[in-house]
């Protein structure tokens, strides 16, 4: 795939790379040694400027939950339920003559973090608003609403 057959902030992953988990209240992305390039800067890297090989590790770890939310904005086409939690992550990423490594996992210093699952667009008309949402609140414990 390439930069023009896909948003340029994307990138591949295995799917065994990702899970979420909303009924558990967690989730995972992790990545090892995984290729990409390093444009060095913004514009290069929206301008196909010059750039070097580089691999990227990560572990990426939701869990903990704070509070429950759920979200319907009839006016701006969204709906979701979200789940603010607790990220543990670690991270490397390596390029010749360069090697960056975080503090372990366990020193994660969080400020902010949700998993969640949201509907906008032409997927927030083609249901309804509130749809997913009800559906969520039959399956789950009950959350906080907000708007």
């Amino acid at each position: 795939m390439t930069s023009t057959t896909r948003p340029f902030w994307t990138i591949p992953f295995s799917p065994d790379a990702a899970h979420i988990d909303l009924a558990g209240e967690r989730a995972f992305l992790i990545a090892e040694d995984m290729a990409l390039p390093d444009f060095h800067d913004v514009k290069s890297a929206l301008t196909g400027g010059p750039s070097v090989p580089a691999t990227v590790s990560f572990n990426l770890q939701w869990s903990g939950v704070v509070r429950r939310l759920r979200i319907a904005n009839e006016t701006d086409g969204f709906e979701g339920v979200y789940i603010e939690d607790r990220l543990n992550a670690e991270c490397s990423a390596q390029q010749e003559g360069f090697r960056f490594v975080s503090d372990p996992a366990s020193t994660t210093q969080n400020v902010f973090s949700v998993i969640g699952r949201e509907r906008n667009g032409v997927f927030f008309r083609r249901r309804g608003a509130s749809a997913l949402l009800d559906d969520w609140t039959k399956k789950n414990k009950p959350i906080v609403q907000g708007g």
